[in-house]
């Protein structure tokens, strides 16, 4: 792979031209959310959340939260879910195709079902991993993260965009790791000094904060990888694309076992 330093200097010449763009893809979901807290019961919501988190392992927990309550729970965390994942996608397709922020998100939508399906196959087949050991679990995670972009860039659905992202990973996993880590890193300490930041008792100005680092590490997150993704793409541009086949069985191997046994698992609680 090319060195972290023409990754770096592509990632910044590309982050430059297309951060106004990401932004605003991504300033939409979070103002629609803003809206749905205004019309949901946010509050009775986060009760709820709240008690989810402090009943966990202590199953005489009282549930005195209404049912209705839970539905409300239910139906924002799903809206805030497919909104912010309907901006993955159009930040891809801004990247790809340098599309508006408009057209980026009818681009999104139209590819809303095959991203979710592929999600649901590369949560499966990683769950499957995990199960069968934590190694195999990390390996197969590094393996499906450019999935995305194999997907929408590249019209390759469901297991195939899994598979073409592995193959692009495969030979450079270490790498590939190695410059993910790195980026982590980077934004853990960006974090980390701006928690130095004196606490500000204005509510409205902490969220602003908040706003304006996602504004700011999101898009150079996603042009970093996209960078990397570009990279790895022309050094395997000789592949054949429809003929992926390598470790496709182990795969759907780990697939199945990731469908299966919690399915089995959920059953045993539940039902005997």
């Amino acid at each position: 792979m090319p060195s972290l330093s023409f990754l770096f200097k592509e990632s910044w010449q590309l982050y430059k031209e297309k951060f106004l763009a990401l932004a605003f893809i991504i300033l939409l979901p979070i103002i629609l959310i803003y809206l749905l807290n205004l019309v949901l019961p946010i509050s009775e919501i986060n009760a709820l959340t709240e008690f989810y988190i402090n009943s966990l392992g202590n199953p005489d927990a009282e549930f005195n939260i209404g049912f209705d309550i839970f539905w409300y729970f239910v139906l924002y965390s799903v809206l805030a879910a497919a909104l912010f994942l309907l901006s993955f996608i159009a930040m891809i397709f801004n990247l790809w195709k340098n599309s508006g922020v408009i057209e980026s998100y009818s681009l999104a939508f139209k590819n809303l079902l095959p991203f979710i399906w592929m999600t649901i196959l590369a949560s499966a087949v990683k769950m499957g991993g995990f199960l069968l050991a934590i190694i195999p679990g990390i390996i197969i995670s590094i393996w499906f993260i450019f999935s995305g972009f194999t997907l929408i860039e590249e019209n390759k659905k469901g297991m195939k965009a899994l598979l073409l992202s592995r193959e692009y990973i495969r030979g450079h996993w270490w790498a590939v790791l190695g410059r993910i880590i790195l980026l982590t890193l980077i934004v853990v300490a960006i974090s980390a000094l701006i928690s130095l930041i004196p606490d500000s008792e204005n509510e409205f100005m902490k969220i602003a904060i908040i706003v304006i680092l996602q504004l700011i590490i999101t898009p150079a997150f996603m042009v970093y990888m996209y960078a990397m993704y570009k990279q790895l793409k022309k050094i395997k541009s000789g592949i054949d694309k429809e003929n992926l086949e390598r470790s496709r069985g182990f795969l759907i191997l780990a697939g199945v076992i990731g469908l299966v046994a919690p399915s089995l698992l959920f059953t045993w609680i539940f039902f005997l």
